[in-house]
């Protein structure tokens, strides 16, 4: 909680790695969230839709090429 900056940084130093056909998976609060797909947003200009959400126990799936974000999928939480 309350680490937005450092995961916003954690996440641009994954992208940026050699090996960019490897799979991340980060999990956190969802005061995080927001700040991350805020940054993708100002950063890449990734389209998170007309109404971008943060349930609790949803998903997004961030896709990336050449070191910066290119897509965002939002799943809703199961059973929603």
């Amino acid at each position: 909680e309350g680490a937005g900056a450092e995961v916003i940084d954690l996440a641009y130093h994954l992208v940026n790695r050699p090996a960019p056909s490897r799979a991340v998976v980060l999990c956190s609060h969802g005061d995080v969230i927001p700040d991350l797909l805020d940054a993708i947003v100002r950063r890449d200009l990734v389209d998170l839709g007309q109404f971008p959400r943060c349930q609790k126990a949803s998903i997004w799936k961030l896709r990336s090429e050449a070191g910066r974000f290119v897509e965002a999928q939002y799943s809703p939480p199961p059973g929603v």
